[in-house]
């Protein structure tokens, strides 16, 4: 019994742990990170409004808001799915789209027909 256990421990070990609402602290630094483009866009608008301080308010807002449902976002697509899943399927994502060979490191091969192991000539049997 001691065994059972002890190995499910290492298991756990082997991934990062959960953080935050479902996200490690790697993919919350990156949604974090993408969510802090709102600000300057909310500066701009309060400056045009006439308030720095409610366009700052207004961008720490809609980061929190981003961050809310980004992390909502990676829960349901982790969910019941293996550890770094969710990594690969955004590299296909990317790479489906032909980004910059910078952000997929990974080559992936997308064929549309199916593969054949098999000759395609029809072969004469030898006599024996």
């Amino acid at each position: 019994m001691a065994n059972k256990n002890t190995e499910l421990f290492a298991d756990r070990l082997d991934v990062e742990p959960v953080s935050f609402r479902g996200c490690t602290q790697t993919e919350l630094m990156m949604i974090g990170m993408l969510s802090l483009a709102w600000l300057p866009i909310a500066i701009v608008v309060g400056l045009l409004l006439g308030s720095f301080i409610l366009g700052m308010g207004g961008g720490f807002m809609l980061a929190m808001g981003t961050l809310f449902l980004g992390s909502n976002y990676f829960r349901e697509l982790k969910a019941g799915k293996p550890p770094g899943y969710h990594v690969q399927k955004m590299k296909i994502w990317a790479a489906e789209r032909r980004w910059a060979a910078w952000v997929v490191k990974a080559k992936f091969i997308f064929l549309d027909g199916s593969l054949d192991i098999g000759r395609h000539t029809k072969q004469r049997r030898s006599e024996r």
